[in-house]
């Protein structure tokens, strides 16, 4: 580490409480390889999910922002897209007008830019959350770079999204020429080369597009960890990531496994909420007044537990991912200098 101060208590947008003590990292036994004893898959997956129900509050709390911004960026949205179009003939104004499409795009496009840089600076917040509740001595206090930070997430966004799209132009080009080329009709010939061409392509991309995220998963603990520029962060994951990206996409499957399941149950929580409330309201024959109250307050209190469900799974990928880069860094450590 690069200094042994205590932590000092946070602002708003960072830590707002004491962390507890970090936890020890896994014991270098003389019985392992170089005096180091790798994780098994299921002391990973035992030491993520304690560390981010330990620190639950502590996630949240650092997440705030985050919620606020992306709640006033769809109100925005909305706002706009009630303004140019009408709601209740959306897609017929924006399939025969396109100077309707237009203005919509070009309300939306600005909206989702700050909506994915607000997620690129999210992630780097919990990152720094989860490198300090992974830490085995007390760390430096340094600013966040937020600069840095959002500059390495349109970096790797910006790696998984352009070869996709140059992909895709090129397979919609062959299409396209195919189709000329029969005057406008696709040639048997032609659907019969070009159909598994797009299948090669579909499967492709969600191969590479794995392999992308899971080789760049350890971008962000680089830079926070070794105060490295986006660039040297970027590059500097693909090594980092070598012999471990197996174990990367199992746990990344596990964490989405656990998160999809959470989402089903609150899902069904809000379908039977609402089935019981139209229950009581027809028993009881309540006030129009007390059901809307009663209608907000619940569809409030389930806002809030999608926000914190949203928030912990992140949350749990990105701790995951610093678990094996510390996991990594002792690795490293065990085999020497030689190894950097």
């Amino acid at each position: 580490m690069r200094g042994r101060e205590s932590v000092p208590r946070a602002t708003c947008m960072d830590e707002s409480e004491h962390l507890s003590a970090p936890e020890p990292a896994p014991e270098l036994t003389s019985g392992s390889a170089n005096g180091f004893t790798p994780l098994t898959f299921g002391e990973t997956l035992d030491r993520i999910l304690r560390l981010v129900r330990t620190h639950w509050r502590l996630f949240a709390q650092s997440s705030v922002w985050v919620l606020v911004a992306t709640l006033v960026l769809i109100l925005v949205l909305i706002g706009l897209s009630s303004v140019i179009v009408h709601p209740t003939t959306l897609q017929d104004q924006v399939t025969n007008d396109p100077q309707k499409f237009l203005a919509l795009f070009a309300a939306w496009a600005p909206c989702l830019l700050i909506l994915y840089s607000i997620f690129f600076l999210f992630e780097a917040v919990l990152t720094r959350v989860a490198l300090r509740i992974t830490a085995t001595e007390p760390v430096e206090t340094r600013a966040l770079p937020w600069g840095r930070a959002l500059a390495l997430g349109w970096l790797r966004g910006l790696a998984v999204v352009v070869p996709l799209s140059a992909m895709v132009v090129l397979l919609g080009g062959a299409t396209a020429l195919a189709a000329a080329y029969g005057h406008g009709q696709m040639a048997p010939g032609g659907a019969f080369f070009l159909f598994p061409l797009w299948v090669i392509g579909y499967v492709g991309a969600m191969a590479y597009a794995v392999i992308a995220i899971v080789s760049l998963s350890f971008a962000y603990p680089v830079l926070l960890e070794e105060d490295r520029t986006a660039w040297r962060s970027f590059w500097r994951s693909l090594p980092l990531t070598r012999g471990l990206r197996g174990r990367i996409f199992l746990v990344s499957l596990v964490i989405c496994a656990i998160s999809c399941a959470a989402f089903l149950a609150l899902e069904l929580l809000g379908i039977a909420t609402m089935g019981i409330g139209m229950l009581l309201i027809g028993m009881l024959h309540l006030p129009q007044a007390v059901t809307i109250v009663a209608g907000v307050v619940a569809g409030v209190l389930l806002a809030a537990l999608y926000a914190v469900c949203y928030v912990l799974t992140f949350a749990t990928y990105v701790t995951g991912f610093v678990v094996l880069y510390r996991e990594q860094q002792r690795r490293r450590a065990a085999r020497g200098p030689a190894e950097d």
